[in-house]
């Protein structure tokens, strides 16, 4: 090009007048000499009708000039040699050129497009990195930004991340030696700009990559609410307050959802461990009727799975109208409330360890249950045994109560029970829980273990019972006469007309005895009813005896109970009476309701021991007709068996044989 140029477009373009082809023709031709030169001197100034200027001089000139030129070839004056020289030299240029494009194309051609085409491309290199899914990207706000870079050609160890906001920038190396390198920007908040170098490639640097942060869909408001289920007898739904972030729901229930987002939704999931759930509905909502837009989602879901406690993540997928995905719009924790088994709890009450055959034996029965009671059940067990021999409703339980508080009467009559045996009592409670639900739950209270002896051996150790009561109570009975007599000194000290400390120190001892037989009589009341009941519940006695106890014994010794606090009261009140007329006669007031006092205790106890007398007869009695009995069967089971060994042996008894 440079050859063609200096030797073919530069010597055409110079530009050449008349005088100046003469002496390139004198120069060629020396025979002229400077005849043309001067013939178009001379004739330029005649034209100009100069003074001086010879026509025939000059024609002359001409003629000459004329003659000299006509034999000689002006073709000689141009030089072909040096202008195929100059093609030559072209041609080898362009040739050498076309050589060097085939050769070198890779080169040449981005040479070529970038000099005369002016071309923004670029040179060949080693490494060639690409942004995938590039350039520009858009990131939810807070999520981690994934970018894939991958090389060809030669793949670099590592490449080079540039942050030309912050001019800050990190290496990131080859994943498992291959050719791709990963980015990860971890929880995006704001946008920002990146671009990649490696090995010999710094292209990306041209253009970087700008990462736009999109605000997601989240929930700004959302309610709860668990329906419990039928077997729960719970009619009210409960509302759950979202702030604390935690909901409770029993097993087997039902939590509806209610939400309002904060743009218009294409479409919301609830996610339950991670695992889709349920598809919600969007629905308008909006404080103005003309601002409602499809912010508001409703759903639920049950609480199904096995019947145990566990806690689980409650979250929300939401897809906005642009199709901006948040997959875990709100994170809520479900605590699954199982429905544990029933707590049971059953007592004796009236009876002892011991009991008669034929007894009944109260049991008070306390269950409590998180969905109600379905069935209520007495096992009762012989002897240890580990099945029961015989099991019975508890009857008047209404199915479903949460908490059932009874007394049940066991009766052991005709329950094959003999003295010897132990029986043991237990509850057995289940729920109401369904069986999809792995239900119904039962539980087992403890066990009541009673002996079984002889109903005579009972009441006598009844009477005996009574017996140590009615000693003790003779005692309380000597208390009560101490506390008169302290009441009584006290009364004839005040008849010396002097209030003097020895009587406030008697009024007060006897107030405290006095306080103390109260006490004893409500004490001894109370274990009387405990033996009248455990012989009523053991079948023991007559009717009229037990009659004799409570009207006799019982109730004379509950009324003594007010008059005594009278009395306590009565003396408590002597501290605040001053004049000695006034307290000696409230002191002999009180003497003589104590003597009352003690007089009635003293019928009572004569009553305890006539009836006394009377039981432990009746109970010999008693004794020797069931003995009578028990003998009377062995000898007819004797006489069955001798009678059975006549018929057997043929007719003649068997004698022993004499030695």
């Amino acid at each position: 090009a440079w050859a063609a140029w200096r030797g073919l477009v530069v010597p055409l373009r110079v530009p050449m007048d008349d005088d100046e082809m003469a002496l390139l023709a004198e120069n060629r031709f020396r025979q002229l000499g400077d005849r043309l030169v001067s013939v178009l001197q001379y004739s330029r100034g005649a034209a100009r009708c100069e003074e001086g200027v010879s026509e025939a001089m000059i024609r002359a000139t001409a003629e000459r000039a004329n003659r000299i030129a006509a034999p000689l070839d002006f073709r000689a004056i141009v030089e072909r040699r040096g202008l195929w020289q100059s093609v030559r030299i072209a041609l080898a240029s362009a040739m050498l050129m076309a050589g060097l494009s085939v050769w070198q194309y890779r080169l040449v051609r981005p040479w070529f497009l970038r000099t005369f085409a002016l071309a923004e491309v670029d040179y060949p290199q080693d490494t060639y990195l690409s942004v995938r899914s590039g350039p520009d990207f858009h990131v939810v706000r807070g999520s981690d930004l994934r970018v894939v870079v991958e090389a060809s050609g030669q793949a670099p160890a590592e490449i080079t991340v540039h942050f030309p906001g912050t001019g800050q920038s990190q290496q990131v190396r080859r994943a498992d030696g291959g050719t791709r390198y990963e980015l990860v920007f971890q929880s995006v908040a704001e946008p920002f700009e990146f671009y990649v170098t490696g090995g010999d490639d710094a292209q990306d640097r041209r253009r970087p990559h700008r990462v736009t942060v999109i605000d997601p869909p989240e929930l700004e408001a959302v309610e709860f609410v668990v329906v419990f289920p039928r077997h729960m007898n719970r009619a009210e739904p409960q509302p759950v307050p979202s702030g604390s972030g935690l909901i409770p729901a029993p097993i087997g229930s039902t939590v509806q959802v209610w939400g309002r987002a904060n743009k218009a939704l294409r479409s919301a999931e609830i996610l339950l461990d991670g695992k889709p759930l349920h598809h919600m509905r969007v629905v308008p909502a909006g404080k103005a009727k003309e601002e409602q837009s499809l912010r508001g989602l409703t759903g639920e879901f049950e609480i199904a799975g096995a019947n145990a406690a566990a806690t689980r993540t409650l979250e929300f997928s939401l897809v906005d109208a642009a199709g901006i995905a948040n997959p875990r719009a709100g994170r809520y924790v479900v605590q699954v409330q199982p429905d544990r088994e029933p707590a049971v709890e059953a007592q004796k009450r009236g009876v002892g360890a011991a009991i008669a055959p034929e007894a009944i034996v109260p049991l008070a029965i306390h269950v409590k249950d998180d969905c109600g009671i379905a069935l209520l059940e007495v096992l009762l067990f012989k002897n240890d045994g580990r099945e029961p021999f015989h099991r019975e409703r508890v009857p008047d339980t209404p199915a479903g109560r949460r908490d059932v508080q009874t007394l049940c009467r066991v009766d052991l009559k005709d329950r094959g029970l003999a003295p010897g045996d132990s029986v043991s009592i237990q509850l057995r409670a289940v729920d109401n829980l369904p069986a999809s639900l792995g239900g119904p739950n039962e539980a087992l209270s403890g066990r009541v273990i009673l002996r079984v002896v002889k109903s005579t051996d009972l009441m006598e150790d009844l009477v005996r019972r009574q017996q140590e009561l009615r000693l003790e109570f003779l005692q309380t009975i000597g208390i009560e006469e101490s506390a008169r007599a302290k009441t009584a000194e006290a009364a004839k000290i005040l008849e010396l007309g002097s209030v003097v400390p020895d009587v406030r120190r008697k009024l007060k001892d006897s107030a405290i005895v006095q306080g103390t037989v109260g006490s004893q009589c409500a004490k001894t009341a109370d274990t009387l009813e405990g033996i009248l009941e455990e012989m009523r519940n053991n079948r023991l006695g007559s009717p009229r005896d037990h009659a004799q106890m409570a009207e006799g014994i019982l109730t004379p010794l509950r009324n003594l109970g007010e008059p005594m606090d009278k009395t306590v009261a009565a003396l408590n009140g002597t501290a605040a009476v001053e004049d000695p007329a006034a307290l000696r006669q409230q002191a002999q007031a009180i003497e003589r309701q104590q003597q009352a006092l003690r007089e009635r205790m003293e019928r009572i106890a004569e009553s305890m021991e006539k009836l006394e007398s009377r039981q432990a007869l009746a109970n010999e009695l008693e004794w020797v007709i069931r003995t009578s009995e028990e003998l009377l069967k062995l000898i007819e089971k004797q006489s069955d068996q001798d009678i059975e060994g006549v018929f057997e042996g043929g007719g003649t008894t068997s004698r022993p044989a004499r030695p």
